[in-house]
C-alpha cells in the first residue's frame, strides 16, 4: 500500500532523529537526550548541549532503582504553578527521571505513582511518534504547542514535568488559587555513585537539584552600574536578589515596577568572603573558650565579637579553629562552636581541629606535651561522637604518624562530611599521595609546617600538581614570599585557598603580650608578625581576609576577581557550601562592595545591608 505524505515525512524525521540521537554516536558516553526544542540548564549536566531534537524514552534497567520507565523532561524556562519546593534526581546511568513532591501526602503519592506507571507503560515507537506529531519553537515557553488537528490546552501547556501533553500533573496548583510562579534549580551535584546501592561508582551518576517557588509580586532588589566577580572574571551585569528570601535570584526573571535599583557607581561586587581558618582576633583566643562551666554567656559574647569584626573585612561565613589543648579540652571547647548565626556580624559554620595528630618535629607553636598518635586513641574518644557529627568540620592531620592513613580512611568511611588536611607535617610526597587516596582532600597552609619544596622530593608541597587536593596559603607576605605565593596560585587557582591563621592578637597594638594554654611564654607582636618572644617561631598571623586579596593582587600580579575566588568559590567548593561561595541564582544573597582596590566598601547578608550597619 502507497504511503501518504504525511507518513513519509515522519519517516524520514524519525530516520533523522536516529542519525542524529547522541546515544548513536560514539562519542557521547551515556544515551541521554532532550525534548524537541529544549536546551540543558543544567551547567554540571552529563548532557551535550545540542540544539533542536526529539526526545525518546528510557526504562530502568536496573531493580534496584525504583522508577519505571517515563518521558525524559528537561525543563525550559517557562511559568508554572506548584504548591511547594520540587526535588528532582537525575541517574544518568539509565537516564531515569524522577520528581519528588515534597510536601505532598500518601494518597497524593500513591497516585501519582499509579499515573506514572500507566503513562510509562508507552512504549518508545509511539512517544516517538507522539514527539513527532507536536510542533514547538526553538525555545521551549516562545510559543504554544500546537497538536495536529486540535490546540492543545492551556493547561497541558502549563505543567509538566512528567509528561509532554500534561497527563500527569500531581505537582501542579488548584486551579482556584493558580498563581504565577518561576523555578530556579539551586543544589549542585551530589557526589558521583551516591544512589548506587552497591557502593559502586562506575555504575550510576545522580545529579540533584532543587526547585523554589518564587512569588511573581515578591519585591527584589538590584545592584546596577556595577562589576560582578564571577569564577575568575569581572563582569558588567546587574544582580538581582530578593532581601526577603535572602536568595539571588536570575537577570531574565525581570519586572518594571516592584524592583529597587540600587546604583553602586561602577564598585565591584564579590561573594560574601569565608575564613576558613582563624584562631581568634579582638584579644580572644578559642582554645580559652568553655574554661569554667558558668561561661556560657561570656562564651557567647566573645563570638559575637569575632563574627563582627569578621563582617567588617567582608567575612559572611568562617570556621573557628582549635589547636592542639589538652585531651580532656576538646569536648568542653568543640561544642561551643556549633554553626550558629548571630544578631550582627557573619554566621559560624563550624570548627577546624587543627590537631593533636601532628607531628612533633613540624609542631610550631603547638604545645607538644598534647600530641598524640593515632594508634593511641580514637577520634570518637579525643572529640567525642556528638562533635564529629556536628560542629567540626575541618581536620588537620600529620599523615606519616602511625596508624594515620588508616585513621583517615576511617573518617571518611564515617564522617564523610568531614574535610581532612594535611599539615604540621614531614611526610614524604608518596606519604601524601596515600593519604589522599584514603580521602585527604587539602593541605593546611602549604610550604608553612611542612618540609620544603625539594626537585627530588617535593614532600606534601608537591601534592599541589596533582590537581587532587586543595591547598591553602597565608598570603601575608610574612609566611610566604610573594613568588612562592604567585607559584601557589599559579600551580591550581581553583584549588588554591587563602586563610589568614589569625590568633588574638589581631586587631591590637604591637608589642609583647601575654601567652595561654597553648603558647605557655610571651608573644611578640609587629605588624602582622607575630613570634614566640625570644625565638623566630611564628605563631600565626594578624592579617585579615580582605587584605589577604589586596596582597595576592600586589604579589602576584592576578587581577581581583582571580584573589576574590581564593576566599570564595574556591573555599566554597573545599567544603561542600552549595549555598555560598558564587553569584548564581539560588545561593545566598551574602555579598560584599569592594572599590578598584579591593578595600570593603559594604558587606550585605541575606539581601541585606549589615555593614557598615545602616540598611538602604
Amino acid at each position: 500500500m502507497r504511503s501518504s505524505p504525511v507518513t513519509a515525512k515522519r519517516s524520514q524525521q524519525k530516520s533523522i532523529q536516529r542519525s542524529s540521537s547522541p546515544a548513536a554516536t560514539s562519542e557521547t558516553p551515556y544515551n541521554l537526550s532532550l525534548p524537541l526544542g529544549v536546551r540543558s540548564i543544567l551547567k554540571n549536566s552529563p548532557l551535550l548541549p545540542y540544539g533542536r531534537r526529539y526526545s525518546t524514552c528510557s526504562t530502568s534497567a536496573s531493580p534496584a532503582l525504583p522508577v519505571p520507565g517515563r518521558r525524559v523532561f528537561f525543563p525550559a524556562p517557562k511559568k508554572v504553578a506548584f504548591r511547594s519546593n520540587l526535588e528532582e534526581e537525575i541517574v544518568t546511568k539509565e537516564y531515569i527521571l524522577r520528581h519528588v513532591d515534597l510536601s505532598s501526602s500518601s494518597e497524593e503519592t500513591n497516585s501519582s505513582e499509579t499515573e506514572d506507571s500507566s503513562s510509562g507503560s508507552m512504549d518508545e515507537a509511539d512517544e516517538v511518534k507522539e514527539a513527532l506529531s507536536i510542533k514547538v519553537d526553538e525555545y521551549a515557553g516562545r510559543g504554544r504547542r500546537k497538536r495536529k488537528g486540535r490546540p492543545i490546552s492551556e493547561t497541558s501547556m502549563e505543567a509538566t514535568d512528567r509528561g509532554r501533553d500534561g497527563r500527569s500533573r500531581s505537582t501542579s496548583a488548584r486551579r482556584s488559587k493558580r498563581k504565577k510562579r518561576r523555578w530556579e534549580w539551586t543544589l549542585p551535584p551530589v557526589q558521583v555513585g551516591s544512589l548506587n546501592p552497591n557502593g559502586n561508582k562506575e555504575e550510576a551518576i545522580c545529579f540533584r537539584r532543587q526547585r523554589h517557588t518564587l512569588a511573581m509580586d515578591q519585591p527584589l532588589k538590584c545592584f546596577t552600574n556595577c562589576l560582578i566577580c564571577m569564577s575568575g572574571e569581572l563582569v558588567a551585569q546587574d544582580l538581582y536578589f530578593s532581601s526577603e528570601t535572602g536568595i539571588i535570584t536570575p537577570n531574565y526573571y525581570f519586572r518594571k515596577d516592584g524592583v529597587e535599583r540600587i546604583d553602586l557607581n561602577g564598585s565591584i561586587v564579590a561573594p560574601g568572603f569565608l575564613d576558613l581558618q582563624t584562631n581568634g582576633m579582638q584579644g580572644i583566643h578559642f582554645t580559652q573558650l568553655a574554661s569554667q562551666k558558668d561561661q556560657a554567656g561570656d562564651d557567647a559574647q566573645k563570638l559575637q565579637t569575632v563574627s563582627e569584626m569578621e563582617v567588617a573585612h567582608g567575612v559572611t561565613g568562617w570556621w573557628a579553629t582549635v589547636p592542639t589543648v589538652a585531651k580532656d579540652r576538646w569536648k568542653q571547647i568543640v561544642p561551643t562552636l556549633m554553626p550558629r548565626a548571630f544578631s550582627s556580624g557573619a554566621e559560624l559554620l563550624g570548627a577546624h581541629v587543627e590537631g593533636p595528630f601532628l607531628n612533633e618535629s613540624k609542631k610550631g607553636a603547638h604545645n607538644a606535651q598534647y600530641l598524640q598518635i593515632p594508634t593511641e586513641t580514637s577520634p570518637a574518644e579525643l572529640y567525642g561522637e556528638m562533635n564529629l557529627n556536628g560542629a567540626i568540620k575541618v581536620i588537620t592531620m600529620a599523615p606519616e604518624l602511625p596508624g594515620s592513613t588508616a585513621l583517615i580512611g576511617q573518617l571518611q568511611e564515617d564522617y564523610p562530611h568531614i574535610v581532612i588536611s594535611l599539615g604540621h607535617s614531614a611526610a614524604t610526597y608518596e606519604q601524601g599521595i596515600a593519604a589522599v587516596q584514603m580521602g585527604a582532600r587539602a593541605l593546611t597552609h602549604v610550604f608553612n609546617a611542612m618540609n620544603p619544596l625539594h626537585h627530588r622530593d617535593p614532600g606534601l608541597a608537591g601534592l599541589m600538581a596533582t590537581g587532587k587536593c586543595y591547598f591553602s596559603v597565608i598570603p601575608d607576605g610574612i609566611h610566604l614570599h610573594p613568588s612562592v605565593l604567585t607559584m601557589c596560585m599559579r600551580a591550581d587557582p581553583q584549588k588554591c585557598v587563602f586563610i589568614t591563621d589569625s590568633i588574638e592578637l589581631a586587631g591590637l597594638s604591637d608589642g609583647v603580650h601575654p601567652g595561654h594554654g597553648q603558647i605557655p611564654g610571651n608573644q611578640y607582636k609587629q605588624g602582622n608578625k607575630v613570634t614566640i618572644q625570644g625565638t623566630n617561631t611564628l605563631i600565626g598571623s594578624c592579617c585579615t581576609v580582605d587584605e589577604c586579596v589586596r596582597n595576592a593582587v600586589a604579589f602576584s600580579g592576578c587581577n581581583l576577581a582571580e584573589a576574590v575566588q581564593c576566599v570564595t568559590e574556591n573555599i566554597a567548593n573545599m567544603m561542600g557550601e552549595s549555598k555560598r561561595g558564587k553569584l548564581e541564582p539560588g545561593r545566598r544573597a551574602d555579598f560584599v562592595i569592594l572599590n578598584e582596590g579591593g578595600f570593603v566598601k559594604e558587606t550585605w547578608m541575606g539581601g541585606n545591608r549589615v555593614w557598615p550597619g545602616v540598611s538602604r
